[in-house]
């Protein structure tokens, strides 16, 4: 899963990371290490929710950004 791309995805909906953090019941700086790529696995809870959120926002296997 590439929680990066997930991330750049809920922010070009309009969400950010201080919003994703209290959808997701976590602190802005484990949002902000998951989008920088320096935490790889979020674990299940906050991995679903962010899943969760992207479905809600963006839409089921669809994404607003490409990776490069």
């Amino acid at each position: 899963m590439d929680w990066t791309l997930l991330i750049a995805d809920l922010s070009a909906a309009g969400m950010n990371q201080t919003e994703l953090a209290r959808e997701c019941g976590c602190g802005q700086s484990t949002i902000s290490e998951i989008s920088r790529g320096v935490i790889k696995d979020p674990g299940y809870s906050i991995g679903k929710r962010i899943q969760d959120l992207h479905a809600a926002k963006v839409g089921a296997g669809k994404t607003a950004k490409k990776a490069a």
